[in-house]
């Protein structure tokens, strides 16, 4: 038997899932899509349904790293809006 050098190296094994038994991707359904944007409201709505005053809204904004035109859903606005309400004062980012 001869011993291997430590120069010669074998060949890693091939890992490749063969394409047959990989799982089909579903495309995701336009009236999904559709759906979760139908649910987005720009900030500004989201606010005056909530009685957040301008300045509270553009902290908010400013914390959270958005932007004028932002998109969100209600749930979303509110999860937000809680979590920079119960932040101590100077907590940073969002």
């Amino acid at each position: 038997m001869k011993d291997k050098k430590q120069s010669e190296v074998s060949p890693a094994p091939d890992r490749r899932v063969p394409e047959e038994t990989k799982a089909p991707i579903k495309p995701i359904k336009p009236a999904t899509k559709e759906k979760e944007r139908a649910k987005l409201l720009p900030l500004t709505v989201l606010a005056e349904a909530a009685n957040v005053p301008a300045w509270e809204l553009s902290a908010l904004m400013m914390a959270a790293g958005w932007s004028e035109g932002k998109m969100l859903t209600a749930a979303d606005f509110g999860k937000a809006l809680s979590n920079f309400r119960k932040r101590p004062l100077g907590g940073g980012k969002l």
